[in-house]
């Protein structure tokens, strides 16, 4: 696209393409001048004025009426294009005028006018700013979607070298197929793959895509995936069944541009977390071993019974042996474990690659088997799920008219509408109703359905704990005074007394103890929390997230999509606080603090006061041990349902501070 006011060539070659250049090595279509725009020059409302006559200018402004005069005047009319072709509705989709768009649609636009050096739509000019209000009003008054530049690209294709995940899932509940590539044979999973875009790469396999498709040099996505070398593309493209050893026109496996690409590491490593030899092969592992590791049910139990028979065995060895040898032995045991879990996690699903997010903390803990056994029966609050695309579409197309098409208000990867205070779990790969947080220890959700259950599983294994340690406290108690007596160098004659007498009650005894100081800390945070209305995930993101989301302020301009949430991984310590829930117990503080130093405070809709938010959470009328009616939650002493729960501004609201 070029024009004489500012806006530059935008345009992408594919010459390079062919995997059998000279070189031997596969070259990425050229990015060098890639479907993207460049920066235009600010128009200050004093020019404007004076290039009142100037339809192009006015369209960019987006001034309506100005245009409506030149078109009443016969200066101008609606079919009026520059010498590039290049149209007022091109000018309106690319800075986002929606009112205008509709009023030059209205007015007999050509929707599917093509214009500038890439001759392309208004939708495709649209497409590349990330307008989807905008795309999404030009494909409601006839744009085509199956329409490309000069270059051969589709509004698709342009989506995903844009990597706009929620641009592509509009267009391909559009009826586009999946699969349509441009004139070098590269299809949209191709684009997605060659991007390095993890999340467009999942729609397209989720949603169909041929995951071995060639293009004219025989490149499949997997080679394209290695020659940009995004782990996380590689592996889900290995994972949905991709050949591993596709060759193309030139006789190159994955495994040789991989080499050319030097992505080699990327590459052993996407094998390796889907069970494969650094070669390509299967893992060599007993046929029947092997379906058990494949089977999410058994690694399942078994890391949750793992803990069964490697903590007493620590426990055991430290109490039995002397130190000298009883810690180095410990250590060289747990080193044996953790061997055994690095060497099934490599030949298991890939749910199972972190050890944090197994059933491994569940099995810790012994005094836990009830609740684990409940989570088998229970789930915390899944959101439904639509049980059809045109359910999906109905879906999207309501938020486009509510101006609520964004990642607030839609899951891409459950494909729903969101209720309020609901939360996408990455782990449980579904959304959660109420969602308090995602407990490692529990290996479930906390939310809507099961929070009260969790209350009275902290609470019980908090007094547990401290039972548990009064009684040891009485046991050694009575055996110094029955005349033990023993002799250490290094610790007072009592503790020497209690060591000597029963060492696995000792050893055990420190273990619980330590645990008492995290489950305090959750217990006093979660009661807290419950006092004001408000779940583990807004304190740590920060009240009035999502409470209210009106209309853009002016009628002319339309919301923009294109920023996005930067999420980081953190540092170790960052993920050891997670796992202990010291980050909540912060953040609550945090909270805390900030509540006493000012008082004025946002208004939390979801907070009755302090006696009404335990109310409704302890005197609920839903049965303590029995199934929850889907949804439902008292709030405010009325029955609310969290599942379709969208506007927070029409509760009523009752003295509630954030």
């Amino acid at each position: 696209m070029s024009s004489n006011n500012g806006i530059g060539s935008s345009s992408l070659s594919t010459t390079s393409s062919d995997p059998s250049s000279t070189d031997k090595t596969p070259m990425p279509p050229d990015t060098a001048n890639t479907v993207e725009l460049n920066t235009m020059k600010p128009i200050g409302v004093a020019e404007a004025i004076g290039l009142e006559m100037d339809i192009m200018q006015l369209a960019r402004l987006g001034e309506i009426a100005a245009i409506k005069k030149l078109f009443d005047s016969g200066k101008y009319d609606i079919s009026y294009r520059d010498e590039e072709g290049i149209t007022p509705l091109h000018w309106a989709a690319i800075n986002n005028r929606y009112e205008l768009c509709k009023f030059l649609l209205d007015s007999g636009a050509d929707v599917n006018a093509k214009g500038g050096e890439s001759v392309a739509t208004p939708a495709m000019w649209a497409a590349q700013r990330c307008h989807h209000y905008i795309v999404h009003l030009l494909l409601q008054y006839g744009a085509d979607p199956l329409l490309t530049d000069i270059q051969g690209f589709n509004i698709m294709h342009l989506a995903t070298i844009d990597g706009n995940s929620f641009l592509l899932v509009l267009l391909l509940h559009q009826e586009i197929p999946v699969d349509i590539a441009d004139p070098q044979g590269h299809t949209g999973l191709m684009w997605a793959a060659y991007k390095g875009f993890p999340v467009c790469v999942d729609v397209f396999l989720r949603w169909g895509a041929d995951v071995n498709a060639a293009d004219e040099g025989g490149l499949s996505p997997l080679h394209w995936a290695l020659v940009k070398g995004s782990t996380a593309c590689v592996q889900k493209i290995i994972e949905y069944g991709a050949d591993r050893f596709a060759e193309t026109k030139e006789g190159k496996t994955p495994s040789i541009v991989a080499d050319e690409m030097k992505t080699t590491h990327i590459w052993h490593h996407a094998l390796g977390e889907c069970g494969y030899e650094p070669n390509g092969t299967s893992s060599a592992v007993p046929s029947v071993v092997g379906q058990m590791l494949r089977s999410s049910l058994y690694m399942s139990r078994f890391y949750f019974l793992l803990p069964f028979f490697s903590l007493p065995t620590i426990v055991t060895i430290l109490s039995s042996l002397s130190i000298y040898v009883s810690i180095p032995t410990a250590l060289l045991f747990m080193f044996g474990v953790h061997l055994l879990i690095k060497w099934v996690s490599k030949r298991g699903p890939l749910d199972f690659r972190v050890l944090q997010r197994t059933a491994f903390p569940a099995g810790v803990f012994s005094a836990s088997a009830f609740w684990v056994a409940l989570r088998w029966v229970t789930h915390p609050g899944f959101v439904p799920k639509l049980s059809s695309r045109n359910e999906q579409k109905a879906v999207i197309m309501e938020l486009i008219n509510d101006w609520s098409y964004d990642e607030d208000h839609f899951c891409v990867p459950c494909m729903i509408r969101r209720p309020l205070r609901s939360k996408h779990c990455r782990r449980c790969k579904r959304c959660v109703s109420k969602q308090d947080h995602h407990c490692p220890w529990i290996n479930n959700c906390v939310g809507n359905n099961n929070f009260r259950h969790f209350m009275l599983y902290l609470i019980l294994l908090l007094l547990g704990i401290v039972a548990y340690v009064r009684l040891v406290f009485l046991y050694y108690s009575a055996i110094v005074q029955g005349g033990v007596k023993a002799t250490c160098n290094l610790i007072s004659p009592w503790l020497c007394n209690v060591v000597e007498t029963d060492t696995y009650t000792f050893v055990l005894t420190i273990w619980t103890s330590l645990q008492l100081i995290w489950v305090t800390m959750l217990t006093l945070v979660q009661l807290y929390q419950i006092s004001r209305g408000t779940t583990t995930f807004e304190v740590m993101r920060g009240h009035g997230h999502r409470f209210s989301h009106r209309a853009p302020t002016s009628p002319n301009q339309a919301p923009s999509p294109a920023e996005s949430h930067n999420h980081s991984r953190g540092s170790c310590f960052t993920k050891w606080k997670s796992l202990f829930g010291l980050d909540a117990f912060m953040a609550a503080a945090q909270d805390g603090l900030k509540d006493g130093r000012s008082h004025r405070r946002r208004q939390n809709p979801f907070s009755h006061g302090i006696v009404r938010n335990c109310q409704d959470f302890w005197c609920d009328p839903a049965p303590y041990f029995g199934t929850r009616q889907a949804g439902s939650s008292m709030l405010g002493g009325k029955v609310v349902n969290y599942y379709k729960m969208y506007d927070a501004e029409l509760l009523e609201y009752s003295g509630g501070r954030v």
